[in-house]
């Protein structure tokens, strides 16, 4: 369940250090909760934190009032065809998530039609064996990372523990992969292309992630076990 999914990751970032997690299920998960949360965490944290958003639920593809196709992420209480008023729109959470002030901001999102927040898609380049030294140039620079569970027009599977996206991201930051002996992952060269080949590999070609960022920029986002 969604649930079940967001306290895993919960628990996760608990384990990886973070200073700050806050977690909304059920009840708590409303659209102005959500933007509030966002908010709040924007004026507590340094500018210099990494600030990860993970979204688990259910996600839509719509008409706008103006005609144009948009994706919403559904928050508790929100019920069918209220998604224009009650729903979260991804135009306005990559509009939000960009206007952070933290340097880096990791989305990872696990709903359906997910990839509609990348509204324009661009894939980062990706280069095997990436050392520490090529991490610290780039991991100073702004970044808006996303990945995604799905395209713009995907449905997100289950697997039998989590969402099959969020155990995928799951086996990578827990520590369950090959890549945490070096002590850090990179979200771009690791974890993005990890979490899309098992994704599609569990799921036998049907879910396709998707991975980029919201703005122009040479930055990459580091989880760490120890310090850069």
């Amino acid at each position: 369940s969604a649930v079940n999914d967001a306290m895993n990751m919960s628990t996760v970032f608990h384990q990886l250090g973070f200073d700050q997690v806050h977690l909304l299920t059920n009840k708590q998960v409303t659209k102005d909760n959500i933007f509030e949360t966002l908010s709040i965490i924007g004026g507590d944290t340094d500018p210099k934190d990494l600030l990860v958003l993970y979204f688990a639920g259910h996600g839509v593809s719509t008409n706008t009032k103006a005609g144009l196709q948009t994706g919403y992420l559904i928050p508790f209480g929100c019920g069918q065809g209220e998604e224009l008023e009650e729903g979260v729109p991804m135009d306005l959470l990559a509009e939000t998530i960009r206007k952070m002030r933290n340097s880096h901001v990791l989305s990872l999102l696990d709903c359906c039609y997910s990839g509609q927040l990348l509204l324009e898609y661009k894939r980062s380049t990706q280069k095997s064996n990436v050392d520490l030294d090529y991490l610290k140039d780039f991991v100073k620079d702004r970044c808006r990372f996303v990945l995604t569970a799905t395209s713009g027009t995907g449905m997100a599977q289950e697997s039998i523990k989590n969402g099959l996206f969020t155990q995928c991201v799951l086996d990578v930051l827990a520590g369950t992969t090959k890549h945490h002996h070096k002590g850090y992952v990179s979200v771009n060269d690791d974890l993005a292309p990890y979490v899309s080949r098992k994704t599609k590999e569990r799921s036998r070609g049907s879910q396709k992630p998707k991975s980029g960022l919201l703005e122009e920029g040479d930055g990459e986002i580091a989880i760490t076990y120890k310090k850069l």
